[in-house]
């Protein structure tokens, strides 16, 4: 088991009033799998995901990593699993204006203690692998918003995390580049046995994975495998 949840609550206060933005979430995740967790706006996704990544931590209950409790994690060793365990792929790509692409995608591998000459050599290798070696020295302003998601998702995967994941990753695309973006997380997902969790309002994006966690009102109200799948046509052009 990679990751395990179990009664997850989470609360915020906003002056006098109480949010509970989940209520119980129990799930698990497998090595492997191709999650999607699909709910509209407000329903606890976005929060499922941020506490999944560690970026948030629950009110109660408790979340597991390989059988360890991330509640008893100091923020030193959370700031170490963020860096190494997970890759994040975010809607609006987060990417840094004046610098190539490819020196976007080595600033992971710089807290990781990476030597220049590796660096250089991961980057360009995770952006061939997402069909960019002809923008590795692109800067973002020179690039379509398609080909910035690429770069995002190279800097995700250049330090092989166990687990990528993606808000809402199609979300700032049209249709089409947001089809190849499913084809190359379809394609990773495959041929790197690569777990992958993505959250989004979108049920036909949503069915571009093997796993469907539907969340309203901050609880799970479904959990299936996708039968009916789509699968995308990955056009690296």
């Amino acid at each position: 088991m990679l990751l395990e949840m179990s009664d997850i609550k989470k609360e915020y206060v906003l002056g006098p009033q109480k949010i509970l933005a989940l209520n119980g979430v129990s799930l698990s995740i497998d090595q492997g799998e191709f999650v999607s967790i699909m709910g509209a706006s407000g329903s606890g996704k976005s929060t499922l995901l941020n506490i999944i990544g560690c970026l948030d931590l629950p009110t109660e209950g408790r979340y597991r990593i390989r059988g360890d409790d991330v509640s008893s994690f100091s923020e030193g060793r959370l700031a170490d699993l963020r860096n190494l365990a997970f890759g994040f792929v975010f809607q609006t790509y987060r990417l840094m204006p004046r610098i190539s692409a490819r020196r976007n995608v080595e600033i992971p591998l710089i807290y990781r203690g990476y030597s220049a000459k590796e660096r250089r050599e991961r980057a360009i290798q995770a952006l061939v692998d997402v069909g960019l070696e002809d923008r590795i020295e692109h800067k973002p302003t020179q690039l379509s918003g398609g080909q910035q998601q690429r770069v995002a998702i190279a800097r995700a995967l250049v330090g092989d995390p166990a687990l990528i994941l993606a808000d809402e990753p199609t979300g700032n695309l049209d249709s089409k580049t947001g089809e190849e973006i499913m084809g190359i997380f379809q394609r990773l997902h495959e041929k790197r046995a690569l777990t992958v969790v993505q959250v989004t309002h979108d049920p036909f994006m949503a069915r571009h994975g093997t796993r469907l966690i539907q969340i309203k009102d901050g609880e799970i109200e479904g959990d299936s495998f996708i039968l009916d799948r789509v699968f995308a046509e990955e056009i690296l052009a």
